[in-house]
């Protein structure tokens, strides 16, 4: 960082030129290397980088008929801008990127072959309700269920770490913990944890075609 003296020129400047920054301050104009963006390197975020690509270059394969389909398909798919309430539909490439990328996520989970569809899904997702129970141990938290998932439907258990136990969670801060097929080749599953606090939630997803569930919240539990 370094401080510029002042002229009439340096006085009206500020903003970015290339990759100086200008920032008006008590000491006079400064100026800034611009900031490098910070690419988060842990495992899941690489591992969604590399589904986004897959997905993407799968995108590039449909052949017009695939294309029109997702086309007519995103029209109906509404999202709520949450700074304005105001409704929108989803292009096509984003309505098809959100469900690949889910099949890509959910497979991995589950250990298992992706398959990324190519046409949009022709029906809606009726998810099943389940009952958990919960347990805790050190390092450990074990989720319990006797409600079985139907046959094309899996459980996706979501985390979010919280300072304390009287924060309340946000919704677009859970992040995936593990997926689950209850009742068929398990009735229970294992996450281990750091000691903390966390929110805990789930929903029903659709392995063959991306679809899930909205977020059912469950509990707020402590890891000692």
């Amino acid at each position: 960082m370094a401080t510029a003296q002042t002229s009439v020129l340096l006085e009206a400047m500020s903003g970015r030129a290339g990759q100086a920054i200008f920032v008006h301050g008590k000491r006079g104009t400064v100026v800034r290397n611009k900031p490098r963006a910070k690419i988060n390197q842990d495992p899941k975020s690489r591992q969604a980088r590399a589904n986004a690509k897959t997905a993407a270059a799968t995108w590039q394969t449909l052949d017009a008929a695939e294309n029109a389909a997702w086309q007519a398909y995103a029209q109906t798919v509404e999202r709520q801008n949450q700074l304005t309430g105001q409704t929108y539909t989803l292009t096509a490439y984003h309505a098809f990127m959100a469900l690949a990328t889910k099949v890509l996520q959910i497979a991995q989970g589950l250990n298992q072959t992706p398959n990324i569809p190519r046409t949009p899904p022709t029906t809606t997702l009726t998810p099943e309700r389940q009952t958990f129970t919960l347990a805790t141990t050190s390092g450990h938290l074990t989720i319990t269920t006797t409600d079985p998932n139907t046959s094309d439907h899996s459980t996706e258990i979501l985390l979010q770490p919280l300072a304390n136990s009287h924060r309340k969670p946000i919704e677009s801060r859970y992040r995936n913990a593990a997926f689950a097929t209850f009742g068929k080749s398990e009735s229970a599953v294992t996450i281990p944890l750091p000691a903390g606090t966390y929110a805990l939630a789930h929903r029903i997803v659709k392995p063959t075609t991306g679809q899930q569930s909205p977020l059912t919240t469950l509990a707020t539990i402590t890891i000692p």
